[in-house]
């Protein structure tokens, strides 16, 4: 069975690294600007503004992307029981590429700050994707009957290789549908998040659930409270 509330905690990782730059005089821009660079370079490798506010290089950024994507790969494994240890070079490409492609098509906007007292905060507004909703029921269908085919006698005289291949024939059938789905995303109503702006030491960023939570609802894994 598919566990969807270990995915999206899978998905929800992402190191305070990243998110933090160094202050600015004009506090306000410098916020929104850098909240903007962040989720364009986590969503869409879009790095040109993230390098500025962080005077990361380009292999950095891309460096940050990829882990991104590569957490939400796992939750993705774990989400669809798939076996990484078995899948080939191709299929693992294969998942990251639907990684990539759902995040691209991640819909947020970054509002101008505002401050309240002495704290700044960015407004994000994002509209969930129903990717995991709509892909659900064939996904769940084909994990139920997979295999369903095969007698006992058979599976007992699989070898380490059979099994191997029993698990990328599984993976592979899995991404067909998962992808299947992609072009087919449309979107919920706009939910607005608060994140607070943290300046220590002359440095500024956002706290790591703030970031955590727009992940989770950029693909829809949160429902709003």
């Amino acid at each position: 069975m598919m566990n969807y509330k270990k995915a999206a905690a899978a998905m929800a990782i992402l190191c305070m690294g990243a998110t933090t730059a160094c202050s600015s005089s004009n506090e306000g821009k410098t916020y929104t600007d850098y909240m903007q660079g962040l989720l364009d370079a986590r969503f869409k490798a879009k790095f040109a503004t993230y390098m500025r506010m962080t005077e990361s290089t380009e292999d950095e950024a891309q460096e940050m992307y990829d882990d991104v994507m590569l957490y939400l790969v796992d939750g993705i494994y774990e989400y669809y029981q798939i076996e990484e240890d078995c899948l080939t070079a191709e299929l693992e490409d294969g998942y990251q590429d639907l990684a990539a492609a759902l995040y691209a098509k991640a819909d947020y906007t970054v509002n101008d700050a505002t401050k309240d007292g002495d704290d700044y905060y960015v407004v994000v507004d994002v509209k969930p994707m129903d990717f995991f909703d709509i892909s659900y029921d064939e996904a769940a269908e084909y994990a139920e009957n997979y295999g369903s085919d095969i007698s006992d006698e058979e599976y007992d005289s699989y070898t380490d290789d059979d099994w191997d291949k029993w698990e990328q024939d599984y993976a592979e059938g899995m991404l067909e549908i998962l992808n299947s789905y992609v072009s087919k995303i449309s979107y919920g109503e706009v939910i607005s998040m608060d994140n607070k702006i943290v300046v220590e030491d002359d440095v500024y960023g956002f706290e790591d659930e703030d970031i955590f939570k727009i992940d989770d609802y950029v693909l829809g894994l949160t429902e709003e409270e």
